[in-house]
């Protein structure tokens, strides 16, 4: 067990923290869902404090509740909302990723960046890249250099700005009753929000910043992303519980 964690000194910058969970219950999510979500919380807030960030779950859906084609995954976007103009950062993280109490400040590791995330193109958008509409729309090296898992997404002010004038949300609307399996490259967004936003990154002056393999697979931050079998989960809530004994060690009340 660790010693206890020390809150490292604030920047003076206004960094946010934002989760988005809704319970969806499925073969796919598993029926650990709004525990694991739980569990990303409780540490996610902890981070936040220790880093002098804000930390924000929200639970209402913008987006899903009009049946829009992506469903919670379109959620992400309501971080281009006017409420969240006066943060100079904002970090975008998935619920079923825990941060240990070793982590160092994010924000400060990715200080010059505009937009840091997971470099992991997805096999969908690449098939796209080379039969579908992709193939004449963008640059492919830059494409592929720029894309950007929707798992971990920093954004700087300047570069939410930009995806305000650049993205319609309502954009996804044409994928409206098209699914991958039967309408292959004729669906336009396969995976959704990092679909888009990788697209807006590659026809643009932004380059992706790759978040290191330590904010994703340790000992930063551990992302548990993907289907959520009975193995996954069992691991995902070891994973957790040692965790937070270290983020609580030292208080002799515990």
């Amino acid at each position: 067990m660790k010693g206890p964690t020390m809150p490292i000194e604030n920047t003076g910058k206004k960094n946010l923290i934002w989760q988005y969970h809704v319970n969806v219950v499925n073969g796919y999510y598993g029926p650990h869902r709004f525990n694991i979500a739980k569990a990303s919380s409780s540490l996610m807030s902890m981070y936040a404090m220790k880093i002098g960030a804000e930390y924000r779950l929200v639970t209402q859906p913008q987006f899903s509740e009009r049946r829009l084609p992506g469903g919670p995954a379109m959620e992400r976007f309501q971080l281009l909302g006017n409420e969240y103009e006066a943060y100079d950062k904002i970090l975008y993280i998935d619920t079923d990723i825990l941060p240990s109490a070793e982590a160092p400040s994010i924000f400060d590791d990715y200080s010059s960046a505009d937009i840091a995330g997971i470099h992991r193109p997805h096999p969908r958008d690449l098939e796209i890249l080379k039969k579908g509409w992709l193939s004449k729309a963008v640059d492919h090296n830059k494409y592929i250099e720029n894309y950007v898992n929707g798992a971990i997404l920093l954004m700087s002010r300047e570069f939410r700005a930009y995806l305000i004038e650049t993205i319609n949300i309502d954009d996804i609307q044409c994928d409206a009753g098209k699914h991958w399996d039967t309408h292959g490259i004729d669906v336009k967004w396969p995976v959704y929000d990092q679909s888009m936003v990788s697209y807006a990154i590659a026809i643009s002056s932004f380059t992706l910043s790759r978040v290191n393999e330590t904010f994703i697979k340790g000992p930063y931050f551990f992302n548990y992303g993907g289907q959520k079998s009975h193995s996954t989960s069992k691991e995902f809530f070891e994973r957790y519980r040692s965790l937070r004994d270290d983020w609580l060690a030292g208080d002799t009340y515990l």
